[in-house]
């Protein structure tokens, strides 16, 4: 089941009516991170940041280039490690460590998580003063093997020099200027080299790192960061919730709003009932009272069916329901009673054989009723009782037997006209569709058919069912009621204050509640007024 529209205010209008799916994840995500972040044990971390410094090359002096991602590798190294465990002194794994090149920089910060502050201050100081000590020990190791390679080169030439020396006490003319010329670039070289390696002893000493900033003492710790966790667990619960909403939203049966209900019912919506605690009473006026915002939205109901009868012959109207308990016998009185504050006469009339829900809102009613009307139809001017509703007229069900084989169609067909003859409107009170037959006998004998829903309970498969059930044997429907309607819960419907309709409405309403059937035991009436009607209800 899907609603027709769908655009961010459907999507808020969701939010809104699964509020609590999505709250209580969240606050579940929020305890919990709470409770486990309580549970963690504390960690402290200590940083130090060290410069790299370019150093030159042992083999060419020339300035190497600083590749840091090769620093990087270094520092995290098994060698590294090593060596900072030996400063440690201790066996094992030290404290976790991590290596990071701040963007754009030639530093390395080192980072040492532990339970203790001091211990994660040693280890980070370990890891840096290893970093640096491997990285020095390697510039010392170059240095030596080019070194040792210059003083080969230098040990090599001496004894070539010493060798034409000797050549050269016994030499004489050409041979003793070849020799001399030898003797003078060979010694060249010699100077050269031995150049090369004074330079190269210079870098033993030169400094591959510069500490920026050395492990400082963590005061407070890292984690568990209770902020963080908070705000981590919200947004995990949040999201489930949100899931959550939508999920139910998507499995819900129920229709949420005037899209739904139409297209349910494939007919309009004519008037939205609001749910409300006050109870039906008959008040001193003879009239029921009931909210002033249920009367209005009836008033409303009346004002779309005498519309509706102005576009085609509508002088009876059958009121049904998907199921019992739907508000179909509450929606009936108060249509009759809102119909006679226009000062059109209405002919109640009970068909609801099972349950007889009428004498609840116009209790007093003869024993002559619609079942006495079908088996004898001269009975009709005797079942035609006044209410104490002024303009209204009632049909009692009787508590006689129901007729045996259900409804004729001719028969209803005959009561109906007879009735229209002494009223504006003739409204019959029928049995829910998917309950019982009774409603589809006497829907096609009927000028209108109007729904109740109460869409507080009513699925989207009751709805469309009943609905087709009535087209199939052609009920002519007017529309829709939908009752029971909690503001926000109903896409589509808004209602003002209840002092607002007060202001608008300072009379009393003759309306019965909508909150059921014959939910409340109906105050005792005082005597119909009025002389009874015996009238002509004509063939």
């Amino acid at each position: 089941m899907e609603s027709q529209g769908s655009g961010l205010p459907e999507y808020l209008d969701v939010l809104w009516r699964r509020k609590w799916s999505i709250i209580l994840p969240t606050i579940l995500g929020i305890s919990l991170a709470l409770v486990l972040s309580e549970r963690q044990e504390p960690s402290y971390v200590s940083t130090s940041e060290v410069l790299v410094l370019p150093v030159r090359d042992p083999s060419s002096l020339a300035p190497a280039p600083i590749l840091i991602e090769n620093e990087l590798r270094i520092a995290d190294s098994f060698a590294v490690r090593e060596l900072a465990q030996d400063r440690l002194a201790i066996e094992g794994e030290a404290a976790p460590t991590s290596v990071d090149n701040p963007p754009e920089t030639q530093t390395l910060v080192f980072s040492s998580a532990s339970s203790d502050p001091r211990f994660a201050q040693a280890t980070a100081d370990a890891y840096t003063d290893a970093y640096l000590e491997f990285r020095t020990r390697t510039q010392l190791e170059n240095v030596d093997a080019a070194a040792n390679a210059l003083e080969e080169v230098i040990a090599h030439l001496n004894a070539e020099i010493a060798d034409a020396r000797v050549k050269l006490q016994d030499a004489s003319g050409t041979e003793a200027a070849d020799l001399q010329f030898k003797v003078s670039t060979l010694t060249t070289q010699v100077s050269e080299h031995q150049a090369r390696l004074d330079d190269l002893e210079l870098l033993r000493t030169a400094e591959v790192g510069e500490i920026l900033a050395p492990a400082s003492l963590p005061d407070s710790p890292s984690s568990p960061n209770q902020v963080k966790a908070v705000v981590l667990g919200g947004a995990v619960g949040f999201l489930v919730g949100l899931g959550l909403a939508f999920l139910r939203e998507r499995l819900d049966p129920r229709v949420r709003g005037r899209d739904d209900l139409e297209e349910a019912a494939d007919a309009p919506l004519l008037a939205t009932v609001p749910w409300v605690r006050r109870p039906v009473r008959v008040g001193v006026s003879g009239g029921l009272d009931s909210d002033p915002r249920v009367a209005e939205a009836f008033r409303a109901l009346r004002a779309r069916i005498l519309f509706a009868a102005s576009q085609r012959p509508l002088h009876s109207l059958l009121i049904t329901s998907p199921t019992q308990g739907e508000g179909k016998t509450t929606t009936a009185a108060s249509l009759a009673v809102a119909m006679a504050e226009a000062g059109k006469r209405v002919v109640l009339v009970d068909a609801d054989l099972h349950n007889r829900g009428l004498g609840a809102y116009f209790p007093g009613q003869d024993a002559i009723g619609f079942t006495d009307v079908l088996m004898e139809p001269g009975l009709l001017n005797d079942a035609i009782t006044p209410t104490s509703v002024e303009h209204v007229s009632m049909v009692s069900s009787s508590s006689g037997a129901l007729p045996v084989g259900g409804f004729s169609a001719s028969a209803v067909h005959e009561i109906v006209k007879r009735l229209e003859a002494v009223a504006d409107l003739v409204i019959l009170d029928s049995t829910p569709v998917l309950s019982l037959s009774d409603a589809l006998e006497l829907a096609p004998t009927m000028e209108g058919v109007l729904m109740v829903v109460d869409v507080g309970t009513a699925s989207w498969g009751e709805i469309e069912e009943s609905a087709r059930q009535l087209r199939s044997v052609a009920a002519p429907m007017v529309g829709v009621v939908a009752t029971k309607v909690v503001p926000g819960r109903f896409h589509g419907y808004h209602h003002a204050r209840y002092e607002d309709y007060e202001r608008l409405s300072p009379r009393p309403s003759s309306l019965p509640d909508s909150n059921g059937e014959t939910e409340h035991e109906p105050v005792t009436p005082r005597e119909a007024g009025g002389p009874r009607r015996t009238g002509s209800a004509s063939d």
